[in-house]
């Protein structure tokens, strides 16, 4: 589901871990009912960086985990997830 792209600053030193979730991801955010706007407001992110993980582009470590953490603790809506 995750694929981290360890990428180096231009001072070589310091390294910011990326990830990138996969189509599970998307479906999962589907599943909940969740809108780009209110994924992004409960992850403390902007609407841009939701739309890049749900569409697997990589994102900060920090604000992947904040987006896996808001869309686990939700609940799956059965229609949502009957019609998906």
């Amino acid at each position: 589901m995750l694929a981290p792209d360890l990428t180096p600053t231009n001072a070589g030193v310091h390294v910011t871990s990326r990830i990138t979730f996969n189509s599970a991801f998307a479906r999962a955010v589907r599943v909940r009912g969740f809108t780009l706007t209110e994924l992004a407001r409960q992850a403390h992110t902007s609407v841009a960086t939701a739309s890049k993980a749900v569409h697997q582009r990589p994102v900060n470590m920090t604000t992947g985990l904040r987006l896996a953490r808001v869309v686990s603790a939700s609940p799956i809506v059965p229609e949502l997830e009957e019609w998906t």
